[in-house]
């Protein structure tokens, strides 16, 4: 059965409201304040991770890829085992600093003198690892 207010309830009940509101108010932005702090948490770990990724494929692969000139034809030497696993590899071929084969072997000819590199990059679960060679001057 419900209970009847007395008059001095009903007349104090609007303050306790108003205390309510304002309590509400201040849990709110402790919230927003918590949520902001851990959102800088997340992008300051997210950053460190990717450095620590970045410097693991660094150790794997290193950091330079060797030619071969075999007659008119360039050869990437490579190793073909990773301590990471590879998903992916790929050749980007440059002739003059104009990309001319991205067909995804190890080898392309030189058909035209001048300055011959290639970009390999290699596609891991930590994410990709690009290594670019030294130039090749081919002079026929």
């Amino acid at each position: 059965m419900p209970t009847k207010l007395s008059q001095d309830q009903v007349e104090n009940l609007n303050s306790d409201l108003d205390s309510l509101d304002l309590k509400d108010a201040s849990l709110e932005s402790k919230i927003s304040t918590e949520d902001s702090i851990n959102d800088d948490v997340d992008i300051s770990l997210q950053g460190q991770i990717d450095v620590l990724k970045n410097t693991v494929l660094s150790l794997a692969f290193g950091n330079r890829i060797d030619l071969m000139a075999d007659g008119n034809n360039l050869i990437v030497l490579s190793p073909t085992e990773f301590p990471i696993p590879v998903i992916n590899t790929e050749y980007n071929w440059y002739f003059n600093d104009a990309l001319i084969n991205t067909t995804g072997t190890n080898v392309s000819s030189m058909e035209e003198p001048g300055m011959y590199y290639v970009i390999v990059t290699y596609t891991t679960e930590l994410g990709t690892h690009s290594i670019s060679s030294d130039l090749m001057v081919y002079e026929p």
